[in-house]
């Protein structure tokens, strides 16, 4: 019975260490079903479960693979990859750098959005959502529908867009936010190829069929400086298109526009048109 407890002592301190780590793992995975302590306690179970390996397998490369792992729930992101990118003597991932918005982050960015259209525009708003938590859409009193719903409506009509774009353009990232030479800009979507951007995407949902061609001439004036802020973070300027949302296609009056449009394309800007539904909304008046 001795030479049993003998041999299950480790015989050198990274085993030990290991084993200890391996112990403290299987309490916190126990934990992990009280519900008060299920967060941190998942996270201190997988931190440990990798300490635990890393010491067993007594190795130079597996230390170094477990101390990114680590550091990945202790710290900041943005550190790790700068950190990786000096290791590896990465210089192009200075020039620009890449990375994708949040919900939070999209939902903020569409409030604001919607906060500086009311601002800018005087016009009454005609066309309403009255549930904005399906896909039943009323055209008529929009005016009384509440920010907050205009809101999620905005954030829900962009995801739809953009998952018709995925199926159409291959490679087509997300809300995506390119950050470099002390500038940075914000996207809908975003295709990069091996020269870096290639194209652009800005949804805007013309909730009011009056406001149309003012989106259209507002994006033309904004669009000289978002190409300045991409020739600064990466040194190209991708092409740029426009998609407006409307909430029926009787709403396009692209002869009406017609010389907004070719301002637009003079510009090299696109400018496509989508109904709400095309993506799968029923309309009403």
């Amino acid at each position: 019975m001795e030479k049993f407890w003998v041999n299950l002592v480790p015989d050198k301190f990274p085993s030990f260490i290991g084993t200890i780590s391996l112990i403290v793992a299987l309490i916190c995975m126990f934990l992990t079903f009280n519900e008060k302590k299920r967060s941190h306690a998942t996270k201190l179970f997988a931190i440990m479960v990798v300490v635990s390996l890393a010491f067993f397998s007594s190795h130079w490369a597996t230390y170094f693979a477990a101390i990114f792992i680590v550091a990945t729930a202790v710290t900041e992101l943005d550190f790790l990859q700068n950190l990786a990118a000096i290791i590896s003597k990465d210089k192009n991932y200075f020039d620009y750098r890449k990375e994708v918005l949040s919900k939070d982050q999209n939902i903020k960015r569409k409030a604001e959005e919607v906060v500086e259209e009311e601002f800018k525009s005087s016009l009454k708003k005609n066309r309403t959502i009255k549930d904005g938590s399906n896909l039943s859409v009323k055209v008529s009193e929009i005016k009384d529908l509440p920010r907050s719903t205009i809101m999620r409506m905005a954030y829900d009509i962009e995801d739809k867009v953009l998952e018709i774009l995925s199926r159409q353009y291959q490679g087509l990232e997300r809300g995506v936010r390119l950050s470099g030479n002390n500038t940075s800009i914000e996207v809908d979507g975003l295709i990069v190829d091996r020269n870096g951007p290639s194209e652009v995407f800005e949804i805007k949902w013309a909730k009011n069929s009056r406001h149309i061609r003012m989106l259209v001439i507002n994006q033309i004036r904004r669009l000289e400086d978002i190409q300045e802020r991409f020739k600064t973070i990466t040194g190209s300027t991708p092409e740029y298109t426009l998609v407006l949302v409307v909430n029926d296609k009787g709403d396009i009056q692209e002869e009406k526009w017609s010389s907004t449009l070719l301002r637009a394309k003079e510009a090299n800007m696109n400018v496509r048109f989508m109904s709400l539904d095309e993506l799968g909304y029923s309309v009403s008046e």
